[in-house]
C-alpha cells in the first residue's frame, strides 16, 4: 500500500515540475511513478525548451539589430567620403564639385588643394 502512494506521488510531482517546465506531463508522470527521485533530480538538471527557445530568439533579435546599425554606420560613411561642406555657405555638395551649387563659391581643384 505505501508503495502505490509513493508511485502516486512521484507521477504527482513529477507531472506538476514536467508541466512546468514544458515537458511531457504524462510520460513524465509515468517515469516518476516507477523512478520518482530519478525522475525529479532528471527533471530538475534538464533545460526548459521554452526559456532556450526564448533566449535564441533574443539573441537574434539583437545580431539582427546590431548589423542593421552596422549597415546604417557604414552607408554613413559611404555617404561623409563622398561629400565635401562649402565653406562660405556650409552646404553639403559632392566632392568632385568645382562650383557650389548653392552660393556659387569655387573650389580649388583636387590637384592644387
Amino acid at each position: 500500500m505505501e508503495f502505490i502512494a509513493i508511485m502516486m506521488v512521484g507521477a504527482i510531482l513529477n507531472g506538476l515540475l514536467a508541466s512546468a517546465r514544458g515537458r511531457s506531463v504524462a510520460g513524465w508522470a509515468l517515469f516518476g511513478a516507477f523512478f520518482p527521485l530519478i525522475s525529479l533530480l532528471i527533471l530538475v538538471l534538464l533545460k526548459n525548451p521554452k526559456a532556450e527557445a526564448e533566449k535564441a530568439a533574443a539573441v537574434a533579435a539583437a545580431n539582427a539589430d546590431y548589423m542593421r546599425r552596422v549597415e546604417e554606420h557604414r552607408a554613413a560613411v559611404e555617404l561623409q567620403q563622398s561629400e565635401k561642406t562649402c565653406p562660405r555657405c556650409a552646404e553639403t555638395v559632392k566632392k568632385a564639385a568645382l562650383v557650389c551649387r548653392f552660393c556659387g563659391h569655387e573650389f580649388a581643384p583636387a590637384g592644387r588643394a
